[in-house]
């Protein structure tokens, strides 16, 4: 029978444990990580003491194996070491022997009267280390001085209380931070300084931190007790759930559910996944996007306290204003921006409809901004918006207060810009009803953005032109490409590409930011990607070796689901016609982005093919079809992709690909997939450290994308769905276009302008 209970006639000696009456908790003495000191914790039962949920003595260890637990003779819980000094106590209030100390199946080790077994005399809930477990409360009551903490730990070998503190606020309300300092300023709550913030609480979630709102829709519940106390506790719906938040030394809180068949710990949510996540990172007005390359930008209206600080990446200063506001005057009004983490610092107001709440943020003049959500209602601002970030999904909407003239309500476009391309952008913004974010610059501002397209500035060279690297006013890292004028690309090709790229917002897609459209220059602005395109790292026998294998499938999945947007997901069905390594751009996590839409034609919603005469492209990536007959269609992207893909497992280009036996990549991957030799085509520098099975898959659906006939091509969505389980495919049949390749290529078509890779093909007249 499990024993769960210290009394004055039973103590425990180190190696003797509590157990909980069901079995769920056990306490005990242990040693973290390499440490020999001997600490009390408590611990889940089932796990060990791998991860432990509370540790009594974290300031006192002992440093043999000599330790008790008991309770004395006035009735407090004591440890004493083997010298029967007192390292710890839990200083009850009177005196009795008639006390025990009890572990229940909630985790919580607790002194009690025996006559008064309700009665909690003290508790392990109350004093918790760097854990949070279902049932336990986390807050404190303002006017009593009683605060409930989580304290990370000093080191995994060291329990003593490490920088970093996590609790509700006493400022702000119903918000959860971690912050950074010593015990003492952490319980005043004064100068420590702020590292991770929940956002507000709306009633079911905190909206601060949309990749935990599952986790608190799930039982995290605010609590008042009805003596000024203010608490957070959650429950899980499963009981047999083995589940902790752990505030790690490092400062993060990390979510770890028991894995019952691999005996582990899994980390299922994660506070802190990056820099964006860190308390005010882009400083006051400044707003930060983990999925830009340049992670901090000002809000609009503003533009970098401190620009050369701002460019090297010291974001702390944050933005100032443009221009001032104009309290009381009829020019001013609210910016929509979306998908937002609400600032610091917010106000409550009492109002009955978000129409309210935006009349009274008007008409007060020190109002910068203001929200309205479900259950708090109206949030307005009147100190620097600080800690704000955007998110992918789950955000809110923030209205942030600017004069008309930044607004574009009163501002009228430069007449710098191309009539035709400003027209249709207008119109097309109009009918769509939406806000456009694309930048209208004049050319001396691009000339001062590349420093007068500065040699040393210039990051490559497309097909159209060269591509420099250059810095907005804002500091914003771009990418100028400037569109050479015997580039082939015509104000046909700019205008499209301006078109669509600023219609399409996908991870996986490059962003435009701007655009220059004076005399005979046409210049694109994009979003700067730290490492440049695929091409220039998977072709180079000193970089490739970057590209290990994770970091490969994460690129050929990342594609996928970008062509899969342009097919399916957007507004607009976009066949790309010009997919390449050299089109795929990767941020500086890897993350790939398909580029260069210049090429790219739209479908209707029911538009399954086209066909044309000039046949646009690149040598080694065009599907049969498109090349002979000018047939072009979701499946001529497919086979590009499977082109793609399959250069990315070999690291070889298609087009300079160059064996004995076999005419191109595609012939020789064939051939070692009949053969059963498939591992063979594997770049050898990622064939140690891959999953076979994985590759061996990627190359099997690489080889059904470049299938002969498009009918025997998947559509994208059966690609992405085969790269992310591991269902059975169909067997691929040969593809019979690496038969004729060389004779298209060199009887068929006559060509103005050729690619291999590192220019495109403006036209192919068929004889």
């Amino acid at each position: 029978m499990a024993i769960n209970t210290i009394s004055p006639s039973r103590s425990i000696i180190d190696g003797e444990t509590l157990v909980s009456a069901e079995g769920i908790f056990e306490l005990g003495f242990f040693s973290p990580g390499n440490s020999t000191n001997r600490y009390v914790g408590i611990w889940y039962k089932k796990t060990s003491y791998t991860q432990v949920v509370w540790v009594l003595n974290s300031i006192a260890p002992i440093t043999d194996s000599s330790g008790s637990l008991t309770i004395n003779s006035d009735g407090n819980l004591v440890l004493l070491d083997g010298k029967q000094n007192i390292l710890w106590y839990t200083n009850a209030s009177a005196t009795s022997n008639n006390r025990v100390a009890v572990l229940d199946d909630l985790g919580n080790f607790a002194l009690k009267e025996i006559k008064y077994p309700s009665v909690l005399l003290w508790q392990s809930f109350d004093h918790p280390s760097n854990a949070f477990i279902p049932n336990m409360k986390l807050g404190g009551n303002d006017e009593l001085g009683i605060y409930i903490t989580l304290t990370s730990w000093k080191s995994e070998n060291d329990p003593a209380p490490g920088n970093f503190f996590l609790n509700r606020d006493r400022k702000s309300l119903q918000q959860i931070f971690i912050v950074k300092g010593s015990v003492a300023t952490v319980f005043n709550w004064t100068d420590a300084v702020k590292h991770w913030r929940s956002g507000q609480w709306d009633g079911r979630t905190f909206i601060g931190a949309p990749s935990m709102s599952q986790d608190y829709i799930n039982g995290v519940t605010f609590n008042r007790d009805g003596y000024g106390g203010q608490y957070y506790t959650y429950s899980t719906s499963n009981s047999f759930k083995i589940t902790i938040k752990v505030l790690d030394s490092s400062g993060n809180i990390v979510q770890k559910d028991w894995d019952e068949g691999k005996k582990e710990w899994v980390d299922v949510v994660v506070a802190i996944t990056s820099q964006c996540d860190i308390y005010n990172t882009c400083g006051p007005f400044g707003i930060c996007n983990k999925m830009e390359s340049f992670i901090c930008r000002c809000m609009r209206g503003f533009q970098p306290k401190f620009p050369e600080k701002w460019r090297k990446g010291n974001w702390s200063d944050g933005c100032v204003r443009s221009n001032q506001l104009l309290c009381g005057s009829d020019h001013e009004g609210f910016l929509k921006l979306e998908e937002m983490k609400l600032p610091d610092f917010a106000e409550y107001l009492l109002v009955q409809n978000q129409n309210e709440c935006r009349a009274r943020c008007l008409n007060n003049c020190s109002c910068l901004a203001y929200a309205y959500i479900s259950g708090p209602g109206c949030l307005v601002w009147v100190t620097d918006l600080i800690d704000v970030q955007q998110f992918s999904f789950n955000g809110q909407d923030l209205f942030l207060r600017l004069p008309s003239s930044e607004l574009g309500t009163d501002k009228k476009l430069p007449n710098t810009i191309s009539e035709s391309v400003q027209a249709s952008f207008l119109k097309d913004g109009v009918e769509h009803g939406e806000d456009q974010e694309l930048q209208i610059l004049d050319f001396g501002s691009v000339k001062m953005a590349t420093n007068d397209f500065l040699l040393e500035n210039r990051i490559g060279k497309g097909g159209f032109g060269p591509v420099y690297k250059g810095y907005l006013p804002t500091g914003q890292a771009i990418a100028v490409k400037r569109l050479s004028r015997t580039s082939g690309q015509g104000m046909t090709e700019f205008k499209n590409e301006v078109m669509l790229i600023s219609k399409l917002q996908h991870r996986n897609l490059v962003k435009l930011v701007g655009v220059c459209c004076e005399g005979e220059e046409r210049i694109l602005l994009y979003e700067y990607l730290h490492n440049k395109s695929l091409d220039t790292i998977l072709f180079d026998a000193t970089k490739r070796a970057e590209l290990d294998w994770t970091k490969r499938f994460k690129i050929i999945e990342g594609i996928a689901c970008g062509l899969l947007y342009l097919h399916r997901d957007s507004r607009l069905k976009v066949i790309h016609r010009d997919l390449k390594s050299g089109n795929i751009l990767l941020d500086e996590e890897m993350n790939p982005k398909i580029s260069d839409f210049g090429m790219a034609r739209i479908f209707g919603k029911k538009q399954e093919r086209a066909n044309t005469n000039r046949v646009v492209g690149t040598y080694g990536y065009m599907a049969p079809e498109y090349a002979i007959y000018g047939i072009f269609s979701e499946k001529s992207d497919v086979f590009s992709f499977g082109i793609l893909l399959l250069e990315i497992m070999s690291g070889v280009k298609n087009s300079s690909f160059f064996h004995d036996e076999y005419l191109s990549l595609l012939g020789y991957a064939w051939q070692l997939w009949n053969d059963d030799r498939g591992l063979q085509l594997i770049d050898q520098t990622v064939i140690r450290n891959c999953d076979p099975l994985e590759a061996m898959r990627c190359i099997h659906i690489g080889l059904l994308c470049v299938q002969d006939f498009a009918l025997d091509r998947p559509i994208m969505s059966e690609v992405v769905f085969m790269l992310s389980t591991k269902t059975s495919l169909p067997p691929p049949k040969m593809p019979a276009y690496i038969e004729y390749r060389n004779q298209i290529h060199l009887n068929s078509y006559g060509s103005d302008v050729c690619s291999v890779n590192k220019c495109s093909m403006t036209t192919l007249e068929s004889r």
